[in-house]
């Protein structure tokens, strides 16, 4: 029979019939009753659950001494064990029967089988025979018993420990003369400890060089694992680090995709504990580049995982990697996704030599038939503009040629792009690109377009003839426009009026009357309190004009700051944490691991003398995370954070990564004053602290050399919440950091007074 026709749904007691007949034919019984059993399988794939009720036939089916019938009936058994577990108890004699067989594979089978069984019995009856077939004879036996160790270690992980599993795991590691065996217990050892919060995977510099001397004699998914794990292994020396590069480097030139990641994973990872990388290995970077090129060739699924990973390599590590931009053209026939990622990539790429090839490519991709690719391919060169000063004037004209062209979505797109162009450039570019988008202003009717179009004729009105009729037109719709238009076209007219008493002869009589009417209807017609407030705010401002001559002009006109690419930049500490998952579904999304898979671990570098990496940090003392700090805190120290069960917990302090480097959690109470110097902090409330945050019952206060009241501000505590506001501050213990969610650790700011004509207090917000 052919598979497709297994695949169509049955019901129970019809195949129930079909077993019961098989049973009296003596010839051929054991094929109907694979073909029977395929029809189950391929129903419990279709979502069948009349399949339950066959647990008693298929056990009956799991006594007959045939593998392939006995791999469908462990595969049912698996799927429904949960539903009647009293019948699978049943099914315990056989697999400890098969686990006593003389075949191999039967014995890995009953392996696999019993310890993804999450029921305590079979837990408790696998345990012997898994420390037996750790030291099987045949190395399939043992490799099954690697993965099941770690299966068993997710069901039960007291079990496993308590039976020193992991312990054998290890021996197998030193011991085992087969390199598939060692690859298997390696990814066993890697689950187990990506499952425990205690655990954790090393590999001394032994280890790891005898396994990348082995990494040849491996098959494709034993590649994978010993490449992996070279991540647990922390080079204490540049030369180490560098001959595993170079040990490395021939994995590059791989078939198959999965090894080419993970060995430029590997090579990332090592590669910051060697300084400059590119100069000790000159050749490293054109190979990396070669290879990820060559795996462009592959699926358009796999070509999205590979220019995800080009992208983070090119944020991360740009002199890790050499590239040819044309290499990442993009054909006719790919896919929306690809094409897109392939355009993050050029803008990437682009530098001085390749500008005007650049240029050119991106100018084409905007007059495609496809609006989504044009439309991306215009913020593209957008983007260029900003990110390079010397692109700029090329990039302007390319989308002055764009607006002449008169394609709708290519002329509203470019009003967007402009936009951000005159922000970056302000004044620069207007005799070029200014009278082309007037000559096309018609064809703007999107709501984002719409709204750079106003902002550009509020911003540059007095260079733009007849530009109050223009706003006159776009006030039409005032009130079916979208909040960010109306936002715009109240700013745009607050600025045209405010330049027409600078400039009175280049505007129209009908400035006044256009205001007027917007500022009613943001204050009249509209519902939204931040259109109404803003409108009511402009209108008091003009208001004030005469009194507060110049005001206006002084917050209005104000010269904007200029917008740069360097907002786009990923945090290093999340860069760090993505090059150690290159490959992986977070290098995908570029964010953090326990973003995309919410109980993954961490990763972070291990401390090193040889390791490179330095930047501000920021502690998660809850979590123990690591995090990137502000500047403004004093107190942090530029090495990378381990905090560690060993860290000294009798007072405020946490070793950083060398041992020289310390921070120090900060209370008042560590706050040194002169001898005989107080302090005094009033609170809205009334209560009254000294600088060690005591209250202060009495009226009075000591006065000595120095002393001083001050109004306390929000921000004096803001590493530790106080619920109640008359609890006194005590020193910050280790013990109570526990409680809070994030602690940074960040200066004391000891409040001025603050008050307003009422004499109400004015407070900082908590949290920012």
């Amino acid at each position: 029979m052919i598979d497709g026709k297994y695949f169509t749904k049955v019901k129970a007691t019809d195949l129930r019939v079909e077993l019961t007949q098989a049973d009296k034919k003596l010839k051929s019984s054991v094929n109907k009753k694979k073909i029977i059993m395929k029809k189950i399988i391929a129903n419990i794939s279709l979502n069948n659950n009349e399949m339950i009720s066959l647990i008693p036939e298929v056990l009956r089916l799991f006594e007959i001494n045939d593998l392939q019938l006995k791999k469908m009936c462990t595969f049912y058994i698996l799927n429904y064990y949960t539903y009647n577990e009293e019948l699978v108890m049943k099914a315990l004699p056989i697999f400890i029967d098969d686990l006593n067989c003389t075949n191999p594979l039967l014995r890995a089978l009953s392996i696999k089988t019993m310890s993804s069984i999450s029921i305590e019995n079979y837990a408790q009856r696998v345990i012997p025979y898994i420390k037996k077939a750790l030291n099987d004879t045949d190395p399939y036996v043992r490799k099954t018993s690697c993965f099941a160790v770690a299966k068993l270690f997710q069901h039960n992980s007291s079990l496993v420990q308590q039976e020193n599993l992991i312990e054998k795991l290890n021996t197998l590691l030193n011991s085992d003369s087969n390199s598939i065996v060692v690859s298997s217990a390696l990814a066993a050892l890697n689950d187990i400890t990506e499952h425990s919060t205690t655990l954790q995977l090393t590999i001394d510099k032994a280890h790891a060089f005898s396994l990348m001397k082995n990494l040849s004699k491996c098959n494709e998914w034993s590649q994978v694992n010993i490449l992996n794990s070279i991540l647990s292994f922390t080079p204490q020396s540049s030369s180490d680090a560098i001959n595993l590069i170079e040990n490395i480097i021939p994995v590059l030139q791989h078939e198959n995709t999965s090894i080419v990641l993970n060995g430029i994973k590997a090579i990332v990872y090592l590669s910051n504990y060697v300084k400059s990388p590119q100069d000790t290995v000159p050749t490293l970077p054109k190979k990396i580049g070669n290879s990820l090129v060559f795996l462009l060739t592959k699926p358009p699924e796999l070509q999205f995982l590979i220019l995800r990973n080009v992208i983070l390599l090119l944020l991360s590590k740009p002199s890790l990697i050499s590239l040819d931009v044309t290499m990442f053209f993009c054909k006719f026939n790919d896919p929306i996704y690809v094409k897109d990622t392939k355009l993050e990539i050029i803008y990437l790429l682009a530098n001085l030599e390749n500008l005007q090839i650049v240029l050119r490519e991106l100018e084409e991709y905007a007059t495609e038939i496809d609006t989504q690719m044009a439309r991306k391919a215009i913020r593209a060169i957008g983007n260029l503009s900003i990110k390079l000063e010397e692109a700029s004037i090329p990039s302007s004209q390319v989308l002055a040629d764009l607006i002449s062209s008169g394609v709708p979505h290519i002329v509203q797109e470019c009003v967007i792009v402009v936009k951000n162009i005159f922000r970056k450039y302000p004044g620069r570019f207007n005799d070029l690109i200014l009278p082309a988008l007037i000559d096309k202003i018609d064809l703007i009717e999107e709501a984002e377009s719409k709204s750079a179009m106003i902002w550009i004729l509020g911003e540059y009105c007095e260079f733009i003839d007849n530009s109050t009729s223009y706003l006159d037109d776009f006030a039409f719709g005032f009130d079916e426009d979208s909040l960010d238009v109306k936002l715009s076209m109240l700013t745009a007219c607050i600025k045209l009026y405010l330049k027409s008493e600078s400039y009175p002869s280049r505007f129209a009589n009908n400035k006044q009357k256009i205001l007027l009417k917007i500022l009613k209807s943001a204050t009249e017609n509209t519902d939204n309190p931040d259109l109404r407030d803003r409108a009511l705010y402009y209108w008091r401002l003009l208001s004030s004009q005469g009194k507060f001559p110049g005001t206006g002009n002084r917050i209005m006109l104000k010269t904007l700051p200029q917008i740069s690419a360097d907002q786009d930049k990923l945090d290093p500490i999340i860069l760090e944490e993505l090059e150690l998952n290159i490959g992986t579904l977070a290098s995908i999304y570029l964010k953090p691991v326990t973003q995309v898979f919410r109980l993954s671990k961490q990763k972070l570098l291990n401390d090193s003398p040889a390791l490179q990496k330095s930047y501000n940090i920021q502690l998660d003392l809850k979590n123990k995370k690591t995090l990137q700090i502000q500047d403004k805190n004093p107190f942090s120290q530029q090495n990378l954070v381990d905090i560690t069960e060993e860290d000294n917990e009798s007072n405020n302090e946490f070793n950083l990564g060398n041992g020289n480097s310390r921070v120090t959690v900060v209370s008042p109470k560590d706050k040194k004053f002169p001898k005989n110097a107080y302090t005094t902090y009033l609170y809205p409330d009334g209560r009254k602290t000294d600088q060690n945050g005591i209250d202060l019952i009495s009226p009075t206060v000591p006065n000595g050399p120095g002393s001083e009241t001050r109004f306390a501000s929000d921000d004096q505590y803001d590493t530790q919440e106080i619920s109640n506001s008359r609890k006194s501050m005590e020193p910050l213990q280790r013990g109570q950091l526990d409680n809070f969610e994030n602690i940074s650790v960040s200066k004391r700011h000891f409040g001025r007074k603050k008050t307003t004509k009422s004499g109400n207090f004015l407070h900082k917000n908590k949290y920012k």
